[in-house]
């Protein structure tokens, strides 16, 4: 064997000379080429640079045709290229499209095993403080609130005692690969992106349930998708679709992966090859007028990112669930989902005015340009809610409202307002000592004049946006009704770190697990009368359960009414319990989690108000819709899907 140091001579002298000679002929010969190719190069440099500019500076330009932008979408790297540069240039903020959540970037940007960013997490720090590591929060780097203090006051949690996640997994290897089918799609769409390695089959091949994180951290993943499929447009979806019905290949789709229903999950009885379909790359903005305050967006448009270009151009959609850091435009229209400040912009249903989607027997969508039509049934309200099941949705027709506009509200029970304190930040060497006789002067003020105790204390955080008048008015008129009913205002650092505590509880829910709790949500509509009388019915079954199962400590069970109607509200339930020595923890906790479902439809409430149904819930479907409602389902899905072509299994 020679070492990569030593020259090795060809099979004669004569020979390596001639050889040496002609290839320095031809490289002489491609000098030209590699001339015309280094120009043509910096042009489109250039070129790409120019468009960035435009996109920093967009003037009118998501009015009228999106054909401006079709040069981009010729090459998926000059895309990508040219968003880096604009994010260089306006700050490397979300203000065109987050790159960190654009194309295949989210499989390196965000966690394998858990909720969001790589680079963010939650832990101890030496003071005993809850800290939330990184910098994409206003709360990262300091420590926020006496978290341990709270943690211990409820048995079971112990900080001494962890199971940190396993920092590899075994991954099931493709089950079927369908190498006719790829051949072809590449064929008709060439610029479909085709993926099969471990690490993205596995970063699609889940959502965010309680059990699949869990699985992922200790366990192990049963089926994963064999491919994962990256379209650029809604011809190259048309293509997928095509090809996966003549060669009998199922598809799932894909936006956001922040699934809480299974949704994503592929089923293990899956015998014929699994492609997933990522819209990660569809997340262009193709159409906004203002005058008629409509929006044509692409399905993989992230929220977050999305709202953020609308706000740049003084308009708004308003919908803001927990997860639209990630979650996309087309999984809230497959889920029919609801936001934060649904009471004045309304639940997706009110927004969405058109979907496209493509379906095995063509492309669907409204064939009338008309603000409402009276033309038998909404075929297009028949695909808000399908979670996956008839198609997928590549471009969605929203109304948009103008800025500024009034918010939400949200109450919340003594336990989730004790919560609340977690995120107060501490600097320092502590509060300075003016901060510290401010704070026991008021809870005096409320524990020995008003009588009021702390861990009684129900809390209620409001979001007021508009004009100065309309926040005014609005603050009036709250707070009026607060005294009314004998509560005070608390102040806005207060119901900024109720809000705040949203979008960082999934990033809590990871951390907690570690130490051995089990920690999930789940959510459901009812009507008034019942509101209480469920909230307590399901607390108790919860405890009870837990006794019966086996659970050492007491379980934490809390609450919060986070939508309200005319005739109802949503109630939204956080529980966790310690597995430690539990054999199975998963088949404990869905157990327990099924059972308060059950409670829950008992008291009239419903399955989901906005997360779905997907294969976690699908078996209270009948329930929820009845016998002919189970073949209205079925007779549909037969109909649009005859192949089950869309066979992830959710609903039914």
């Amino acid at each position: 064997m020679s070492s990569s140091g030593q020259a090795r001579s060809g099979p004669s002298g004569a020979a390596g000379v001639r050889g040496a000679q002609q290839q320095a002929r031809e490289q002489q010969q491609r000098k030209p080429e590699q001339q015309q190719q280094q120009q043509k190069a910096e042009e489109q440099q250039q070129q790409l640079a120019t468009r960035a500019k435009d996109f920093a500076d967009p003037k009118d330009d998501c009015k009228g045709d999106a054909s401006w932008m079709a040069p981009f979408f010729g090459s998926p790297s000059s895309l990508r290229l040219a968003l880096h540069v604009f994010a260089e240039r306006s700050g490397g903020g979300h203000s065109v499209m987050d790159c960190r959540l654009f194309g295949r970037n989210k499989v390196e940007t965000c966690k394998w095993n858990g909720w969001g960013y790589c680079d963010t997490y939650v832990s101890m720090s030496s003071a005993s403080m809850i800290r939330l590591h990184g910098s994409r929060y206003s709360l990262c780097g300091v420590d926020m609130g006496h978290w341990h203090e709270f943690m211990e006051s409820i048995p079971g949690i112990e900080f001494a005692f962890s199971s940190p996640a396993q920092d590899t997994l075994v991954i099931p290897p493709q089950r079927v690969y369908n190498e006719a089918f790829i051949k072809e799609l590449q064929q008709l769409a060439p610029e479909i992106e085709v993926a099969n390695s471990e690490k993205e089959r596995l970063f699609h091949g889940h959502g965010h349930t309680c059990n699949e994180i869990f699985e992922l951290r200790y366990g192990t993943v049963a089926r994963l998708p064999d491919v994962v499929l990256y379209p650029k447009e809604h011809k190259d979806v048309e293509a997928i679709v095509e090809c996966a019905s003549r060669h009998n290949v199922c598809l799932i789709p894909f936006g956001g992966g922040t699934s809480v229903t299974l949704g994503v999950a592929v089923p293990v009885s899956e015998s014929r090859m699994v492609a997933t379909v990522s819209l990660a790359f569809m997340q262009r903005i193709l159409f906004l007028d203002k005058d008629a305050l409509l929006m044509w967006v692409e399905a993989g448009a992230v929220g977050a990112s999305l709202e953020e270009r609308l706000r740049r151009h003084g308009v708004t959609l308003g919908h803001e669930p927990d997860s639209m850091e990630f979650s996309t435009v087309g999984g809230w229209v497959a889920t029919r989902a609801s936001g934060m400040k649904k009471n004045r912009y309304g639940n997706i249903e009110d927004m969405v005015v058109d979907v496209v989607v493509v379906t095995s027997k063509g492309s669907l969508n409204q064939q009338q340009s008309a603000p409402r039509v009276s033309s038998g049934p909404s075929l297009q309200q028949l695909m808000l809610g399908s979670e996956g099941t008839l198609g997928i949705i590549t471009q969605v027709l929203l109304k948009v409202k103008l800025l500024p506009e009034p918010a939400s509200i949200r109450l919340m029970d003594k336990t989730q307002t004790q919560c609340g304190s977690l995120f107060r930040v501490s600097p320092p060497g502590g509060p300075p000592l003016k901060e510290l006789l401010a704070d026991r002067l008021k809870k005096f003020y409320l524990n020995k004049i008003k009588g009021w105790k702390e861990e009684d204390l129900c809390g209620c955080t409001l979001v007021f946006e508009g004009t100065t008048e309309e926040v005014n008015t609005q603050r009036s008129n709250i707070y009026k009704a607060a005294k009314l009913y004998g509560a005070l205002p608390a102040g806005s650092s207060n119901g900024e770190r109720g809000y705040q505590m949203t979008f960082l509880i999934a990033y809590l829910r990871d951390f907690i697990m570690e130490h051995h709790w089990i920690v999930e949500s789940f959510e459901a509509s009812m009507a008034w009368p019942v509101v209480l009388v469920c909230y307590q019915r399901v607390k108790d079954r919860i405890k009870s359960d837990c006794s019966r199962l086996g659970i050492k400590y007491p379980p934490l069970v809390m609450v919060r009414l986070t939508q309200v109607y005319d005739g109802g509200a949503v109630l939204y339930f956080y529980f966790g319990f310690n597995w430690a020595g539990l054999r199975e923890p998963i088949k404990v906790f869905s157990e327990v989690e099924h059972n308060a479902r059950q409670v829950i439809l008992d008291c009239k409430g419903s399955i989901s108000h906005h997360h779905g149904v997907g294969k976690l819930r699908k078996e209270f479907m009948a329930k929820a819709v009845g016998k002919t409602g189970m073949e209205l389902l079925r007779a549909t899905k037969g109909a649009v899907d005859p192949q089950n072509i869309f066979g992830n299994g959710n609903m039914i």
